[in-house]
């Protein structure tokens, strides 16, 4: 079960790689950089595998957060959404205590697919000839969305073992 979950580690780790989404360097000097830069690629890496238990695994306090974990989830979740990637510049890092502020600029790009239905009867059956009932005509729209935002990233320090505390598009205090 460990060489699985070895294997497992293994292969998402050679997928973010492989994927287009990246991470700017932060500033040299600190050596837990690094380790704060695989948090998140870890971050990155479940949003790119839709993987809400590999979300927690890296950010577990989201669990706690009612309303953001249900929304994550719902997007994680939805059918609708493909071709998710994203990619994070760091802008600042700075030392806090036990772990690290990363502010950073957070670029969303997926595809959401909208389909409808409509209904075509009335003056379409032309001399009212007895026409069998084609039902609802299916279309379908695929609307490429990107999003870009500056959000920071409180993490915590357990040991060589870092997490994501929490996320927010607003300076923390």
């Amino acid at each position: 079960m460990r060489t699985l979950a070895t294997l497992s580690c293994l292969c998402s780790l050679i997928f973010v790689a492989a994927t287009a989404q990246q991470v700017s360097q932060p500033a040299k000097g600190d050596p837990n950089n690094v380790q704060v830069e695989q948090t998140l690629q870890r971050y990155m890496a479940a949003y790119a595998h839709k993987s809400f238990p590999e979300l927690l695994a890296v950010w577990p306090d989201l669990g706690n957060q009612k309303k953001e974990a249900e929304k994550i989830k719902r997007h994680l979740e939805d059918g609708n959404i493909s071709n998710e990637q994203m990619s994070l510049q760091f802008l600042e890092t700075n030392a806090i205590g036990d772990g690290a502020m990363v502010r950073a600029e957070r670029t969303e790009q997926f595809v959401k697919t909208e389909r409808s239905s409509s209904i075509a009867h009335g003056d379409l059956n032309m001399g009212n000839m007895p026409v069998q009932d084609p039902g609802p005509a299916q279309t379908e729209q695929k609307k490429p969305l990107k999003k870009t935002d500056t959000v920071w990233f409180k993490l915590h320090r357990a040991g060589d073992s870092w997490t994501v505390v929490s996320i927010t598009s607003q300076k923390p205090q």
